[in-house]
């Protein structure tokens, strides 16, 4: 069985950053016109970095896949995450903290964007207790 190590690198989705940021506010204490507009403003940047680690908020920018048996790593842009999703799932994959952010997130991902991933596959992966699929280094990590 092939082995590979995932690893996902998210952004805000930026269609969805209005959405995201247009209730916020300053606090009524705030009066000062300046100090309003500053708050607002580092709000808002707080926000939009938050986005990238949000499943639902984010997309992703580019992903990379490390193949153990070749020693071959590859970084991939979002428009390859169908090929290569099909292509590692015939094995088994190694991340860290897969199950509960990479593997959601890309499911996410695949459904906001009309994709067809092995989302049985990808499911089953994110499992607590599966092994077989999937090594979450984090989950060995934590036990």
């Amino acid at each position: 069985m092939n082995r590979y190590i995932l690893d996902i690198e998210t952004k805000p989705d930026p269609n969805l950053i209005d959405l995201f940021t247009k209730n916020i506010s300053a606090p009524k204490t705030y009066k000062d016109e300046e100090k309003i507009k500053e708050y607002i403003e580092r709000r808002k940047a707080q926000s939009v970095k938050n986005m990238s680690i949000d499943t639902d908020y984010l997309t992703i920018a580019c992903f990379g896949i490390f193949d153990i048996q070749t020693g071959e790593a590859e970084v991939y842009g979002p428009e390859h995450l169908e090929e290569q999703m099909h292509r590692i799932s015939r094995g088994q994959v190694i991340t860290f903290n897969g199950k509960k952010f990479d593997l959601p997130a890309i499911i996410k991902h695949g459904m906001k964007n009309d994709l067809s991933l092995p989302y049985k596959w990808l499911k089953k992966s994110c499992g607590r207790y599966e092994s077989t699929l999937h090594i979450d280094l984090m989950e060995e990590i934590g036990e």
